[in-house]
């Protein structure tokens, strides 16, 4: 019976939940210890010390890996900072903030993760496993951007963008940049500034060209942008040749339909715009029919295939048979030297000119050539009467007064 008992007891000493408890805390434990080893150069004297009365000879950081262990992450996460603020190596604080980050992150209070994040990377950029807070960053970012970082789910794309931009500090030219700077471009663009967005997408096409898929976004943003305000077309014909150069490089894409239309809506605005200004000048109160013309001839050479060519041609007949245009038109035949063959029997070029050309005027010129003279009102008879005599010698003024002493 009692070598049955001791042999009981050993087996339960050897193999009993226990010992294999106590075995797999040992284990872990040491490597655990073997990795802060290999990861920070000294371990720190505090980090050793017991943890408490409570808990026999476990140290502080022993303590907070277990508490990590065992889900209780916020606890972990305060350890964790405890140590980083006693630790005297950088690569052991770094090493602590980079555990407490990890910590709050898991325990759902995404925003103190943040912040211990960008701590980390302002003070320990040196110190810090760049994949791993990347990655961590990158969650963070989504967590703000689709509502799980707040209580009652409100989005955040700005805090996002501004995710991104550290994340790009960190890791300007990474495998992930250009994705990275799609993201932050998105975000920029969800939180309303259309600008920055556009300004981060023109960065990428400079620094990656073969991100042919970016022209497209580039070019909704700049329509966006034009949106507010576009007086001289500058930004859409921008997104005109964005649009254009994406189809030329990359014709089979799977953005190319959505291109080609807004290409061909870009284009029907910049053929109104061009319209419209024609329109204005061909109309009587502010007529030029050399501005109309050149706006009109552009509609037709540049945007033939939009809608509005027809009302172009149409605008620009309306001009041609003005009488003022057939004048000028016969000023400029009459002016531009014939061949004599053509002209045989016909009067001489003196007396064609004399025909054709308008009546010389004796008083100043008022106006412009094409225009009709300004109407002589209040203003206009009040300059023409005011004399200015205090700029004539005294003899003019005494003369000037009676017309007996000027004969």
């Amino acid at each position: 019976m009692t070598t049955v008992k001791s042999d009981r007891t050993t087996g339960a000493l050897l193999c009993g939940p226990t010992f294999r408890g106590r075995w797999a805390a040992g284990v872990s434990a040491a490597v655990m210890l073997s990795t802060v080893r290999a990861v920070t150069p000294a371990l720190e004297p505090e980090w050793d010390r017991p943890s408490g009365l409570f808990f026999g000879g476990t140290t502080r950081y022993e303590m907070a890996t277990r508490l990590e262990r065992g889900g209780r992450y916020k606890a972990a996460a305060k350890r964790y900072r405890r140590l980083a603020d006693s630790a005297r190596n950088p690569a052991n604080q770094a090493h602590a903030l980079r555990k407490c980050a990890d910590c709050f992150f898991d325990a759902g209070k995404v925003y103190t993760a943040y912040t211990q994040y960008k701590k980390l990377i302002d003070e320990y950029p040196l110190f810090i496993k760049q994949a791993h807070v990347l990655d961590r960053l990158r969650a963070v970012a989504e967590s703000f951007a689709e509502g799980r970082a707040s209580l009652f789910g409100f989005k955040n794309p700005s805090l996002a963008a501004e995710v991104y931009e550290l994340i790009l500090r960190l890791a300007p030219a990474g495998p992930q940049a250009a994705d990275d700077m799609l993201k932050l471009a998105e975000f920029q663009e969800r939180a309303g500034n259309i600008e920055g967005a556009a300004a981060t997408c023109r960065d990428l096409l400079r620094r990656y060209p073969e991100r042919a898929a970016a022209r497209v976004r580039l070019a909704g943003l700049i329509l966006d942008e034009a949106r507010a305000g576009d007086g001289d077309g500058r930004l859409r014909r921008e997104a005109r040749r964005e649009l254009e150069q994406f189809l030329a490089t990359a014709p089979k894409s799977p953005e190319a339909p959505l291109a080609r239309s807004m290409l061909a809506l870009v284009r029907e605005t910049l053929a109104r715009d061009r319209l419209e200004l024609g329109r204005f000048y061909s109309q009587a109160p502010h007529r030029r029919p050399a501005a109309a013309r050149r706006y009109l001839h552009d509609v037709l050479v540049q945007y033939s295939d939009t809608a509005v060519t027809p009302v172009a041609r149409a605008i620009l007949a309306q001009i041609e048979s003005l009488p003022e245009t057939a004048a000028r038109k016969g000023a400029a035949v009459a002016a531009s030297p014939l061949p004599q063959a053509a002209i045989a029997g016909a009067p001489t070029q003196t007396a064609h000119r004399k025909e054709t050309a308008p009546p010389a005027s004796t008083g100043p010129r008022i106006g412009p050539p094409e225009a009709v003279p300004f109407p002589r009102n209040a203003r206009w008879i009040k300059q023409q009467e005011t004399v200015k005599k205090w700029l004539l010698p005294l003899e003019d003024i005494s003369s000037g007064d009676s017309p007996d002493a000027a004969q």
